[in-house]
């Protein structure tokens, strides 16, 4: 997955740092999702919540605004697809390769 326009994939996210009594500190990270866009439905039923470059600071808290508006799916000519390999699924595999495409045997459900 990519943008369209090449500019960076921003996720919504959430982070959390905890500190135990004995003072060891965990920081936790978790990305929200929302609904699957029309172009994503015949994959799964939701998606990262995509935050827009003009909405960077609405998201960081640095302008006002209602940042709940954001929790919504990317317009459908935000995103690009293309089929990768199964190595990726693997998390001892490392590298460029992992993106490029493959040749299906089955058609996408895209």
């Amino acid at each position: 997955m990519a943008r369209v326009d090449g500019d960076p994939v921003a996720f919504g996210g959430i982070w959390e740092e905890w500190r135990s009594p004995e003072g060891e500190s965990l920081q936790t990270f978790a990305t929200i999702t929302t609904n699957a866009n029309n172009l994503l439905t015949g994959i799964q039923d939701r998606m990262p919540v995509i935050i827009e470059r003009d909405d960077w600071p609405l998201w960081l808290g640095e302008s006002e605004g209602d940042v709940r508006a954001l929790l919504r799916p990317a317009a459908e000519d935000t995103l690009r697809f293309w089929p990768i390999g199964k190595a990726v699924g693997r998390v001892k595999n490392d590298g460029p390769e992992l993106l490029e495409a493959v040749t299906l045997t089955k058609p996408m459900l895209l």
